[in-house]
C-alpha cells in the first residue's frame, strides 16, 4: 500500500496534529447540521461502524466458500489449513524445543516455536525464511500476507534481518515442494517478531519521561531507517513505561507510531487496535482516525472504512484513500468493476452475487442461485494471487 503523506511516524515536532484536531471538529460538527434526520447526539465513529456493517454476510459468505475442507478435531491438534489465525496470548503458550516434536499437517494448539533467521530471506509469493529452532534443525517457515504485495525481496530482508528471533503461534507443519518439512502461517498476527538486542530495553529505568522520549526518538530513527521491526519493539517499550499520569498527547503519538508499523507489515489487526486504543483517548485525532481507515481497508471492511474517511477534512491522501475504498465497496457489494483494473493487476476486491452455499439432500454441499439470472450476469469474482497481462509491440503485431 502507498501511505503517501501519511506515511510517516509521529515525531511531535510540528502543530500538525493540533492543527487536524481541530479541523476535524469542525467537520464532525458541520457534517451533523447538515443531517436531515431529527437532532440527536453526535455520531462517533463507533456508531459509524456499527452502522456499516449491515453488509457484512458478503464477507461471511465469501469464507464459507473459501473455507470447504473438513475439520476433524482432536485433542491438541486441528486438522485444518495454515490460514488459521491464533488469538491465543503469546505468555499462555507452551515453548516447543524443536519442530521435530510437532504433529504433521495440523494444528498444534498451545504451543509456540521459537527460532531464529539463519539466512536472507527470499520473496516468491510469500515470504520464505530459513529459520533455526535452535536444537540444530535448519527449516523454511512460508510467510504469507505479511507483507505488502509490492514488497521487494530487500525490502523482506530489511525487515527480518539475520538473526531475528520469530516466533510462531501454534504453528501448521506441512511439507514443501522439496520434500522438506516446514511451517506455513497466512495471518501475520501469528508471528511474533524480535531483534536480537530487543531485551535491553528492560533495563531502562521506568516512567521517565527523558526515557520514554527517547525510545520514542530511537524507533523514529529506526522507521526512518526502514527497520520496522525495531522501531515497532521502540514504541512499544516506550508504551510500557507510560502510566495514567503520563500525557495523553504522547500515548496517542507512540500508539499512533506502532500503528503505522504494523501497517508496514500487514498487522492489521494490531494497527486497528491500537488505532482503536489512541482514538479512546483523543476521539478527534486525525492521524489516529486515518490509521483506522487503513486498517479497516487492510481487513476488507470497506464500507465501515469509508464511513472513517469521510469524517476526514479533505487532502490530497484523505481524498485519494476515499477513490480508492469507495471503488472496493462498489466492487464488492454491487459488482461494478473495470474491465483494464481486472486484466491488468490483483487489486480489485472479491464479490457475492445471488448465489448461497448450503447442503441440499441426496447432493451434498453446493453452490446455488438465490435468484433468477441471465445470461451475463456476475456471479461471483476472487481475487487473484497474480495475473500477466502481455502487450504486443508493434513489430510483433
Amino acid at each position: 500500500m502507498n501511505y503517501s503523506r501519511w506515511d510517516h511516524i509521529d515525531d511531535s515536532s510540528s502543530s500538525e496534529d493540533d492543527d487536524n484536531e481541530v479541523s476535524i471538529g469542525a467537520w464532525i460538527r458541520s457534517t451533523n447540521q447538515m443531517q436531515s434526520r431529527p437532532a440527536r447526539r453526535q455520531n462517533s465513529w463507533g456508531d459509524l461502524l456499527d452502522n456499516a456493517t449491515i453488509r457484512r454476510k458478503h464477507m461471511d459468505l465469501l469464507l464459507t466458500l473459501q473455507d470447504t475442507r473438513l475439520h476433524v478435531k482432536t485433542a491438541g491438534f486441528d486438522a485444518v489449513s495454515s490460514g488459521f489465525v491464533s488469538t491465543a496470548p503469546v505468555t499462555s503458550l507452551a515453548k516447543v524445543d524443536s519442530i521435530t516434536t510437532l504433529r504433521h499437517g495440523v494444528i498444534n494448539r498451545g504451543t509456540i516455536l521459537w527460532c531464529k533467521v539463519a539466512a536472507p530471506v527470499m520473496r516468491i509469493v510469500g515470504v520464505l525464511v530459513l529459520v533455526d529452532d535452535g536444537s540444530g534443525q535448519l527449516f523454511q517457515i512460508g510467510l504469507y500476507n505479511f507483507v505488502d504485495s509490492q514488497a521487494s525481496t530487500l525490502d523482506c530482508q530489511r525487515l527480518l534481518l539475520e538473526g531475528t528471533l520469530l516466533g510462531v503461534k501454534e504453528p501448521y507443519v506441512k511439507t514443501f515442494a522439496s520434500g522438506f518439512m516446514g511451517l506455513r502461517t497466512d495471518h501475520p498476527s501469528n508471528i511474533v517478531v524480535k531483534r536480537p538486542n530487543e531485551q535491553m530495553h528492560a533495563t531502562v529505568p521506568p516512567t521517565a519521561a527523558s526515557s520514554i522520549e527517547g525510545l520514542k526518538a530511537q524507533g523514529n530513527a529506526h522507521f526512518q531507517a526502514g527497520d520496522i521491526i525495531a522501531a515497532e519493539s521502540c514504541y512499544s517499550a516506550a508504551l510500557k513505561q507510560t502510566t495514567e499520569a503520563a500525557s495523553p498527547d504522547m500515548t496517542v503519538a507512540l500508539l499512533n507510531n506502532r500503528a503505522m508499523c504494523s501497517l508496514k507489515r500487514c498487522a492489521f489487526v494490531e494497527a486497528l487496535e491500537d488505532a482503536t486504543k489512541a482514538l479512546s483517548l483523543v476521539p478527534t485525532n486525525a492521524k489516529s482516525l486515518f490509521r483506522l481507515a487503513l486498517a479497516l481497508t487492510g481487513l476488507r471492511r470497506h464500507e465501515e472504512s469509508h464511513a472513517i474517511l469521510m469524517l476526514l477534512p479533505r487532502s490530497k491522501d484523505v481524498m485519494t484513500w476515499r477513490d480508492v475504498v469507495a471503488r472496493r465497496v462498489a466492487e464488492s457489494i454491487h459488482g461494478h468493476f473495470k474491465p483494464i483494473d481486472v486484466m491488468g493487476g490483483t487489486i480489485v476486491e472479491d464479490y457475492i452475487g445471488p448465489v448461497e452455499v448450503k447442503m441440499t439432500r441426496g447432493k451434498g454441499r453446493g453452490l446455488f442461485l438465490t435468484q433468477p439470472v441471465r445470461r451475463g450476469d456476475l456471479l461471483l469474482v476472487e481475487k487473484a494471487y497474480a495475473t500477466s497481462l502481455a502487450i504486443l509491440n508493434e513489430r510483433r503485431r
